[in-house]
């Protein structure tokens, strides 16, 4: 090992992915990989952290609300998060490979956009049920976080173990009470009428008042720009994408599987769609004028490339998505790409045709000279997960060799980072040397934190990881301490907020192996037991009972929470 220095970053020599193949990019992939090696990480120095997360009392708060159901449960996780909202911004920074956090003297328009709604939660109502009473109409406001705001600022000021059952009864039965209505409206409004099953069930929802009245503001709020448009104009707009969803929606809801629902696929959907609006936004030229072509235009582009999520991610890793699915989805993807416009072939299943009717919509909403560059990423991002849902556990060889390993490791950094870079391709950003760079490094810490996190779901569905690969056959290099090391070098130069951030952000991911661990008990053994020794090496030693109070920093954990809760 060498003295402590500055994490190496990939060794790109000035190329971008037009000077390089996949091979290429596998190879300085596991070059770097071995470079990190060689890097000494300084201590970090985190003795003040579990003090601050002391003095939030959030055990003592979880205590006092007791939540029980997954809704009121995912409603408390949200909270948390809310009041460690500088930790997110500064673990978003090093998970994206963007400044989240103002590093760079301000806030962007995403960041603050994001640090603003954190900073609101429980403070105001911000919801509105419809109910029925005696024949009257009534309109009731309602937010369960103001209830657990209540309760914490009462847990603050009092203590936890204050005389005052009443007033602390009554907050934890309005919150109680309030996330119940909450979930039966949502169910109402949405679910039942998605269950029937019809275009114009789903085209009355989008037309009407209440989700025109929110859909105003919501765009509002992701497009400051639109604040220029008149009535007339803003009625105008909500036609138009009313126009184009409800279709759209409908064939998503009629052919997306149920394993890709349960597998996270509308809030990776909603993910990926916050993603483009803000990449497009910053990239926006400023002889575009046209408020409402911008606005349908981007909100078209951010749908199509996020279906890429539920439609041909999730199925490919999938190892039920039946044969000829995949291989159609494969073959259709790698003709369109590679620059073929002819039609599918005959039997193409009809999954298979609304994914590649989707990415064919965004091909023609970018620009015709970007074109290539964007097929060559979009080719590569294929290949990625091509090789990578090729993979099964139970057809390994009982021996596992060292080819075998590099391909999994490298595969696995690839794929998270070409879908952010052909998002930033489709986006309009140019994708520099600098930035490709950032990108593969940021998906390190991004996939291999959201691989360890799905270790028993990825297990139970025979894919392979790192993690699942060293599981199967410990002898194999440990990923666990490779990514934890990795994690506290990453942030060993980095300002005291990121360095907490980081280690909060391990930390919750340790905290929910433990919370959810693999089904199987030898592979949650052996899981658990390499990630409490990667955290000893690295000197992050918790142990499981203060791991419980750790709030959760990745806001994906809180999202699929939320997803769970409301869409189960």
């Amino acid at each position: 090992m060498t003295t402590a220095g500055a994490l190496p970053s990939p060794a790109l020599a000035g190329r971008t992915l037009a000077d390089l193949d996949y091979a290429e990019l596998s190879a300085i992939a596991l070059a770097w990989f071995a470079r990190i090696d060689t890097v000494a990480g300084a201590p970090v120095p985190l003795a003040h952290v579990r003090p601050r997360l002391n003095a939030l009392r959030l055990s003592s708060l979880e205590r006092l609300l007791r939540p029980r159901t997954a809704v009121e449960r995912a409603l408390y996780e949200l909270f948390a998060m809310a009041r460690v909202r500088r930790s997110v911004l500064c673990y978003l920074s090093l998970q994206e490979g963007r400044d989240w956090d103002g590093a760079g003297g301000e806030f962007a328009h995403h960041a603050l956009l994001l640090r603003q709604i954190l900073q609101q939660v429980g403070r105001r109502a911000v919801v509105s049920v419809g109910v029925s009473l005696f024949g009257r109409r009534l309109r009731l406001r309602l937010d369960p976080l103001r209830h657990v705001r209540a309760l914490y600022l009462d847990c603050l000021t009092y203590g936890e173990r204050a005389n005052r059952p009443f007033a602390r009864t009554r907050q934890r039965f309005l919150f109680r009470a309030q996330a119940w209505l909450l979930h039966a409206g949502f169910r109402n409004l949405v679910s039942y009428r998605l269950r029937l099953g019809r275009r114009a069930a789903i085209d009355e929802l989008l037309r009407s008042r209440s989700v025109r009245r929110n859909a105003a503001l919501f765009l509002l709020i992701l497009f400051p720009s639109a604040r220029t448009l008149d009535g007339e104009q803003w009625s105008l707009l909500l036609d138009r994408l009313a126009e184009y969803f409800a279709p759209r929606l409908h064939a998503l809801r009629e052919l997306l599987p149920v394993d890709s629902l349960l597998n996270h696929g509308i809030a990776k959907l909603l993910k990926i769609l916050f993603g483009v609006v803000v990449s497009r936004i910053a990239a926006r030229p400023a002889a575009d004028t046209d408020e409402i072509t911008f606005v349908v235009d981007t909100l078209r582009l951010a749908y199509c490339w996020g279906t890429t999520y539920p439609l041909v991610d999730n199925v490919l890793d999938d190892a039920a998505t039946p044969a000829d699915v995949r291989g159609a989805l494969v073959t259709g993807l790698t003709r369109l790409f590679s620059g073929d416009a002819g039609d599918a072939e005959p039997g193409t299943p009809p999954l298979a045709l609304e994914a590649i009717a989707r990415l064919r919509e965004v091909l023609t909403l970018c620009p015709a000279p970007r074109l290539p560059a964007i097929r060559q990423t979009l080719a590569m991002l294929l290949e990625s997960h091509r090789r990578d849902s090729e993979r099964r556990l139970s057809h390994l060889p009982t021996v596992t060799d060292a080819g075998l390993i590099d391909a999994v490791w490298s595969d696995s950094v690839l794929k998270a980072a070409l879908i952010r870079i052909a998002t930033m391709e489709i986006c309009g950003t140019p994708v520099t040397a600098e930035r490709l760079s950032a990108q593969l490094s940021a998906a390190l810490i991004n996939q291999w934190g959201d691989d360890l996190w799905d270790i028993g779901e990825d297990c139970a569905g025979d894919r392979v990881t790192p993690f699942t690969l060293y599981v199967r056959d410990p002898r194999v290099r440990n990923p666990f301490v490779f990514f934890v090391e990795y994690c506290r070098r990453r942030v060993a130069a980095e300002s005291p907020d990121r360095q907490r951030a980081m280690y909060l952000g391990v930390l919750e991911t340790c905290r929910c192996l433990i919370d959810a661990p693999p089904s199987d008990p030898a592979v949650a053994l052996l899981a658990t037991g390499a990630m409490e020794s990667a955290l000893a090496g690295a000197g992050w030693v918790e142990d499981g009972e203060r791991l419980k109070d750790v709030p959760h920093v990745d806001p994906d954990a809180v999202t699929f929470g939320i997803e769970h809760a409301f869409l189960r």
